[in-house]
């Protein structure tokens, strides 16, 4: 079942949420400034992802997308496109992969 909400009141329910979960300390806000610094001075191996918000009952479902690109604005009318989180993780994933296959017992419980 899919439910709309009209724009004032969802803007209510998203602003409310991302307040929760930066108060609750799973989230933090960052200056786009201080993200494309981040990003161009060190290499943090992952990009941010876009967060998507779904209302539940009891709150809300905070849900990184990782297959979507993020997009930074730098300033002067420009966006800066980064890649996606799971395009990034790629060839770490198929070299854990690899390896589960050849010695599954050196990995204990996890998925792949």
């Amino acid at each position: 079942r899919v439910l709309y909400y009209r724009r004032p009141v969802w803007m209510r329910i998203r602003n409310a949420s991302l307040d929760r979960l930066l108060s609750k300390e799973q989230y933090r806000e960052m200056s786009s400034a201080k993200a494309l610094r981040l990003l161009s001075k060190h290499n943090i191996g992952c990009p941010p992802a876009p967060l998507r918000i779904l209302p539940k009952k009891t709150g809300i479902r905070a849900i990184a997308m990782l297959s979507k690109t993020c997009e930074i604005d730098n300033g002067s009318n420009k966006r800066t496109k980064l890649l996606p989180p799971n395009k990034v993780m790629q060839s770490t994933f198929h070299a854990l992969r690899y390896e589960h296959e050849k010695k599954p017992t050196l990995f204990g419980a996890g998925v792949l």
